[in-house]
C-alpha cells in the first residue's frame, strides 16, 4: 500500500517532507497522548520529562518464552502502562485454531469469554478448532497468557477466529473466504484484523 506512519512530538516537523518527490500525500491520522510512546535520551523534547512508571511485568520472569520478542518492540513498556488489548476486538483470519478450545495457554481467553466470534468459512460451520494450527500459533503471539511461561502482545483483547484457508489448495476460494471473513469481522466491530 506504500504507506508510512510517523509518530512525532511536534506535528509541524512533518512539513519538512512536503514537496519531496517520493511523497504523494501527507495525512494526519490521529493524535496520541504523550504517554503512548517512550521518551528517552536523544528524542526528548525540552520541557518533556521522561515518563517514570513502576515496572509491573518483571521482565523475563513475567514473559517467559516471549520476553525477547516483547522487549524488541517495547511491548513490556506498553503493558506496564496498561495497554494489553483490553476493550479491543482482534479478528484473525487463518487456516485453523487447532486445540485453542483445550490448550491451557488460552484458558484465560476462554474462561473470560473473550472469544467473541468464530466461524469456519471453508466448511461453513462454527467449528474452528478441528483444523490445522497455523492460526493457533499466530493467536498465541497475541492472546496466550500464562505469566512466567508465555505472555502474548494483547493478552486482554477479545478475538474473532475465522478459518479462511483450505490446505493444500489455497486458491482461488481463499480470497472469497477472506472477503467474507473481512465483512463478518467488520459487522462484529473488529478494531484490528490479522490475516497471515
Amino acid at each position: 500500500l506504500n504507506y508510512v506512519v510517523i509518530l512525532l512530538t511536534d506535528s509541524s516537523k512533518i512539513l519538512a517532507l512536503a514537496g519531496e518527490p517520493y511523497i504523494d500525500t501527507i495525512i494526519r491520522v490521529g493524535y496520541y497522548s504523550p504517554g503512548l510512546y517512550k521518551m528517552t535520551g536523544e528524542n526528548e523534547e525540552p520541557g518533556n520529562a521522561p515518563l517514570t512508571t513502576a515496572k509491573t511485568t518483571s521482565g523475563e520472569a513475567y514473559y517467559g518464552a516471549t520476553y525477547n520478542q516483547t522487549k524488541m518492540v517495547n511491548g513490556d513498556y506498553l503493558h506496564d502502562r496498561g495497554y494489553k488489548g483490553e476493550g479491543m476486538l482482534i479478528a484473525i483470519l487463518d487456516d485453523g485454531f487447532y486445540q485453542v478450545n483445550t490448550n491451557r495457554f488460552f484458558d484465560s481467553l476462554r474462561t473470560s469469554g473473550r472469544i467473541a466470534d468464530a466461524h469456519n468459512f471453508v466448511k461453513n460451520t462454527d467449528d474452528v478448532y478441528d483444523a490445522p494450527g497455523h492460526g493457533t500459533r499466530c493467536l498465541s503471539t497475541m492472546a496466550a497468557y500464562v505469566p512466567g511461561e508465555y505472555v502474548g502482545a494483547a493478552p486482554l483483547a477479545s478475538y474473532a477466529l475465522y478459518v479462511t484457508e483450505k490446505q493444500p489448495e489455497d486458491q482461488p476460494l481463499d480470497m472469497d473466504n477472506m472477503v467474507a471473513a473481512l465483512e463478518r469481522a467488520d459487522s462484529v466491530g473488529a478494531d484490528v484484523i490479522s490475516a497471515s
